[in-house]
């Protein structure tokens, strides 16, 4: 069931966010930014991946700041359905699959997500294999749920036992409304108007999820031992400052 929350909402001026590409001179941020976002750590794999021509990553920047990320792969249709064996090797008929999606707590609620999500739509649509995009929420993450809704997806079914390490382990499986319509019409999608408010909420996706024995044990925010010290950059120091905040966040004024 959902709940109503009343809340405040922000706004932010296009002039205020930029989205940019994720290549090798910053794929520290978005490891910095998973690492405040998701209780877990994702294989170095995972980082490597978002480097090759099947895979889309974007960096949200407000007023100059890493605040945001959304990553997403091309993969066979259908692979997200019934996993297929093998590698995730595109095809001529191909979906994009949302990753993961999350923006710091202070700077949600002011379209920095729905600004990453269609910045994915637009690079699906300009490839005639891509016949939809899917991605999937966790059962109860109704705010997740409707912020994607807004922006044109369908939920077609519920997957048992998606998640390991949380509960509840259920997911929905959702899908661009352009695929339900017809599977040839995926070539030029027609982006839904634009939001009243960003839902603030995070996702990730199960399966690049670094099960070793260390991270089976602590699925904390922060994992002080970290593995590797060399990208843990005054912008890593910087959100483990955000994050002692986060519970109690300082008002922010922003500017029309």
């Amino acid at each position: 069931m959902a709940v109503a929350i009343e809340t405040t909402i922000k706004t932010a001026s296009q002039t205020q966010i930029s989205i940019q590409p994720v290549v090798s001179e910053n794929i520290s941020k978005v490891r910095n930014l998973n690492s405040v976002l998701f209780p877990v750590r994702y294989s170095k794999t995972f980082y490597e991946n978002l480097l090759q021509p099947n895979y889309f990553g974007r960096l949200a920047y407000f007023n100059a700041q890493c605040v945001g990320t959304i990553t997403c792969c091309k993969q066979p249709l259908g692979y997200a359905d019934v996993k297929m064996a093998g590698m995730r090797e595109p095809s001529e008929r191909c979906e994009m699959y949302m990753m993961t999606l999350g923006v710091l707590a202070p700077f949600r609620r002011m379209g920095i997500a729905q600004s990453l999500v269609k910045c994915a739509l637009e690079t699906a649509a300009e490839d005639p294999s891509i016949k939809r995009v899917v991605l999937h929420v966790q059962v109860g993450n109704d705010d997740a749920l409707g912020f994607y809704h807004k922006l044109g997806f369908v939920t077609t079914h519920t997957v048992d036992q998606y998640y390991k390490h949380i509960e509840p382990s259920q997911a929905y499986d959702n899908s661009d409304k352009t695929a339900q319509q017809t599977e040839a019409a995926t070539t030029k999608q027609t982006l839904p108007p634009p939001l009243e408010e960003d839902d603030e909420f995070e996702e990730f996706e199960k399966e690049n999820w670094d099960e070793s024995e260390e991270d089976k044990e602590d699925l904390a925010l922060w994992d002080k031992d970290w593995d590797d010290d060399d990208w843990e950059d005054d912008f890593s120091k910087q959100l483990r400052v955000e994050l002692d905040k986060l519970s109690q966040p300082q008002p922010m004024s922003v500017s029309n």
